[in-house]
């Protein structure tokens, strides 16, 4: 299975009063749909216009035309089975709960759980790792707390929605592709990135466990044997060796999560429809399973220094998704 992983939003605190949010899109590729989709995303590129692409070609988002936005979810639409899995954290909402200091406070949990450590070796892991996340910027530290909500919709989606035996043959092999984080291989992000993956996911699943349909997941089906344990599913061996950090610029699976950020960070940024963004919420829902409650996969970042985040919020000036979607059933 392969999951591509792009963002949109610069996660920048707002200003009073100002409606912001930033957005992380996974985008779920069955292998058995993979050729087919990657040769229709290139003949939609063949087609854009040079002003839609970077100097060195490559498709971006934040470049296309409504028109070329259009061609594209007519190609992404004419893959149902493609998921688009989408977590938007609202910036203001997130800071009524939150400050600049909260990377310095995860510094501290950490320090203290590396106290608890037996082995020193695990203690002077524990105390690197809490080093280097009180290092990072309050920005990063957002990218990550969403990027991670993302991953997990992304696992619980594939389990539910692409688990008929057509998929069996995708189980055997799981390959995460994140956007790479700047210039450097094995970034200090990245390596963070790397264990907050499985901290963070592990520690929401104590609380939401990912779930099976018990007349689909028995027992000879692939992700049951692979990866279910009595403890829950196995993250380590779905994830570990599996999560790599590509350019855009030579990927055409992260190409297309770019586009579809973009895009809805557009729509969330256009309640009222003043640029014409809003009606692409349709088009995004077609190849997605988040319901009107859900909406754009919403977030409120509560007590990140704990890599917590609070449960969508019913806030009224996103009503606007629930009528579009019941309007679109009539």
């Amino acid at each position: 299975m392969l999951f591509y992983f792009d963002e949109a939003g610069d996660f920048n605190p707002p200003k009073a009063n100002e409606h912001k949010c930033a957005v992380s899109v996974g985008l779920i590729v069955p292998e058995t749909e993979e050729l087919s989709v990657r040769h229709a995303f290139e003949v939609f590129c063949r087609g854009l216009k040079p002003a839609e692409k970077t100097a060195r070609g490559e498709p971006k988002g934040s470049l296309l035309q409504l028109s070329s936005r259009d061609r594209f979810f007519d190609v992404l639409n004419a893959f149902p089975d493609v998921k688009i899995v989408p977590a938007t954290i609202d910036l203001a909402e997130s800071a009524k709960f939150l400050n600049n200091h909260a990377p310095h406070g995860m510094r501290v949990r950490f320090y203290e759980h590396a106290e608890r450590c037996i082995h020193l070796t695990m203690q002077e892991q524990v105390r690197l790792l809490g080093r280097q996340f009180g290092n990072i910027s309050f920005q990063q530290m957002l990218w990550m707390l969403t990027l991670t909500s993302c991953v997990k919709r992304t696992i619980e989606h594939m389990v539910i929605f692409l688990s008929g035996q057509e998929f069996w043959s995708c189980y055997e092999r799981m390959s995460f592709t994140v956007d790479k984080v700047g210039t450097a291989a094995g970034s200090r992000v990245e390596q963070l990135l790397d264990f907050f993956l499985f901290s963070w996911i592990a520690a929401w699943s104590l609380q939401e466990p990912i779930s099976f349909i018990k007349e689909i997941h028995t027992q000879d089906h692939p992700f049951v044997k692979k990866y279910d344990t009595p403890g829950g599913v196995d993250l380590t061996k779905l994830m570990r060796g599996n999560i790599r950090y590509e350019s855009s610029e030579t990927c055409w699976g992260l190409q297309m999560a770019d586009i579809v950020a973009n895009t809805l960070y557009g729509v969330v940024h256009d309640l009222n429809n003043s640029s014409g963004m809003l009606p692409f919420w349709k088009r995004i829902m077609k190849n997605c399973h988040c319901g009107p409650a859900i909406g754009p996969g919403l977030i409120v970042a509560d007590n990140a220094e704990a890599g917590e985040s609070k449960p969508p919020l019913n806030l009224p000036k996103y009503s606007i998704f629930s009528r579009i979607m019941e309007e679109s059933q009539h």
